[in-house]
């Protein structure tokens, strides 16, 4: 009979630590997609509409 490589406890380890990298790296891509969103003229912020809004 074969025995697995890993014990069940450390195969479930393993793969949430490899789901959280995973995640951790797609959020990093969606705010730096955002953030790069922000540089393009279009999506410009107008900061006296951000102003008029906080009452300044």
């Amino acid at each position: 009979m074969m025995r697995d490589a890993l014990p069940h406890q450390d195969r479930l380890r393993t793969r949430h630590a490899l789901r959280r990298f995973s995640l951790g790296v797609a959020l990093v891509v969606v705010l730096a997609l955002g953030l790069w969103g922000y540089t393009t003229p279009s999506m410009r912020l107008a900061w006296e509409s951000v102003a008029t809004m906080c009452g300044f």
